[in-house]
């Protein structure tokens, strides 16, 4: 079997969440599970092993040429870095979990092959002297000092600092260290492909558990989301020019519809009404949502997928 790597909804998507392979599973194929688990799988589709991967590949579209084809993607990562009380920490990325674009592997063992050092012993009678780079966490407790003390040079006699020891007579006091080293060999890499797709829109929004300014929000728990327009309807919105570009400026990823995030590019860099729709029409930016259309001194969203939407225009 080869392996296909993706994202967990991904997977769900190709089992259970498939409505065509809902009758047709045999109970015999179950007893077969546990040996996906062998090799990392989550299940199986077909001729394929599933494998899901939480922190795969995703991107961002930066920009797109229709005239060229040429596509320029932004990495998203899973998490970023922020200040913590010593040096930094990690914090989930929300950007990640909208990200537009995704990256999902056809893959094979025998596509490259992950080698180790060699850990040898420095002299072969000094077998202890061996390093292990395999990622062997060990305990140590050398040169450990707690803080400095001004002492007076009896030979210059300027101030200096001198290490006060650590007093671990107990042994429990030093830190953990261990050593990585390896590399990657490709063997078979025509047995390896890797597919970018557009991904679907987030359907799950957070809800702040507690708002300040309007108290708790109310909660839907029904299972039926509320039926989509079947008519087009149309909606108008004032574009306001910013003061310092004299253009019309609006973030990535910060339009909504219905109150959802879209995922989009810029709006960026048009100054004349007419300029600003043929750019709201482009494929990655808002043709999504409907068509856009001039209105005299205002722009109009003809849709069936909103019901209102919002554009937080720059203005300075």
């Amino acid at each position: 079997m080869l392996e296909l790597v993706t994202f967990m909804d991904t997977v769900w998507n190709l089992t259970e969440g498939n409505p065509e392979l809902t009758d047709h599973w045999r109970f015999q194929q179950f007893a077969q599970a546990e040996k996906y688990y062998k090799y990392g799988w989550t299940g199986s589709c077909g001729n394929f092993g599933l494998r899901a991967d939480a922190y795969g590949l995703r991107f961002n579209i930066l920009s797109n040429n229709p005239a060229t084809g040429v596509v320029t993607l932004g990495i998203v990562f899973p998490y970023t870095n922020i200040a913590a009380t010593e040096g930094i920490k990690e914090d989930v990325n929300a950007a990640f979990d909208t990200a537009a674009v995704q990256v999902d592997f056809i893959w094979h063992r025998k596509a490259m092959t992950s080698l180790v050092r060699d850990a040898k012993a420095i002299n072969p009678e000094m077998p202890f002297a061996a390093r292990d780079f395999a990622g062997k966490w060990q305990f140590v407790m050398d040169n450990l000092t707690c803080g400095f003390v001004n002492i007076t040079d009896a030979v210059t006699g300027a101030l200096v600092q001198s290490p006060i020891p650590v007093n671990n007579e107990r042994r429990n006091k030093g830190k953990f260290i261990t050593d990585f080293g390896g590399a990657i060999q490709s063997e078979y890499p025509e047995l390896a492909e890797a597919f970018i797709s557009i991904r679907g829109p987030a359907c799950i929004v957070d809800i702040p558990v507690c708002n300040l300014n309007t108290g708790y929000p109310a909660q839907n728990y029904g299972s039926a989301n509320a039926p989509c327009a079947t008519t087009p309807i149309v909606i108008t919105e004032t574009p306001i020019l910013d003061t310092n570009s004299g253009t019309y400026e609006i973030p990535a990823q910060t339009v909504t519809c219905n109150g959802i995030q879209v995922v989009h590019g810029p709006i960026t860099g048009t100054s004349t009404l007419a300029a600003l729709v043929a750019q709201l029409n482009q494929p990655y930016i808002l043709s999504a949502l409907g068509t856009w259309a001039v209105s005299g001194n205002n722009i109009t969203l003809t849709t069936t997928a909103c019901a209102t939407i919002g554009m937080p225009w720059s203005v300075a």
